[in-house]
């Protein structure tokens, strides 16, 4: 990598795997101020400069010196790659899926979905923010949310919130788990 990847305080990525490797990430005031100090101590285009023929760290000299590293902290083996793993993971709790995307460079939102795991907590928190919906111009009469305690929202205890339900209320529509066209 080189130091023109950087640029108002983001990390301009050119090219990758796929086609949404293109994009921008933000750098943490942290990761600035690491890089800050590494640009003090380098007179080179490159951010981690190395003795190798191409004049930067090489990828087989990062798997070695992790392997090294690993060996010294006396910690089990696990490959490189899984830090990226546990770093969108680790995103996923805080931002929407779409900004995870986004940022992960991922062409197919199939592959971001990987990364998000949210448990019955985080539901319930969702929901809380959300306020549970809106009741403007709703009644009793109408279907409105105090009608609710009439019908049951869904099929499955409230607790239960691991897995698709086989029905759900919608005002007075019943809408059971089908597909909406059928493929011929």
């Amino acid at each position: 990598m080189k130091w023109e990847i950087l640029r108002d305080g983001l990390i301009v990525i050119h090219e990758g795997k796929g086609r949404g490797s293109r994009r921008m990430i933000p750098a943490s005031q942290r990761v600035q101020a690491v890089l800050a100090m590494r640009k003090t101590s380098t007179a080179t285009d490159w951010i981690f400069p190395s003795d190798t023929a191409s004049g930067h760290i090489e990828a087989s000299t990062v798997k070695k010196q992790h392997y090294a590293a690993l060996e010294i902290a006396n910690v089990e083996p696990f490959v490189l790659y899984t830090l990226l793993h546990t770093c969108l993971t680790r995103w996923a709790k805080h931002m929407d899926p779409f900004t995870l995307h986004v940022l992960a460079g991922h062409t197919d939102m199939n592959t971001t979905k990987r990364y998000i795991h949210p448990d019955e907590v985080r539901i319930r928190e969702a929901m809380a923010k959300f306020g549970g919906g809106h009741s403007l111009g709703h009644s009793r009469e109408n279907g409105g949310p105090e009608a609710a305690d009439d019908f049951p929202v869904t099929d499955r205890s409230d607790k239960d919130l691991n897995g698709a339900t086989r029905q759900d209320r919608t005002g007075d529509l019943l809408i059971t788990n089908q597909p909406l066209y059928q493929l011929s």
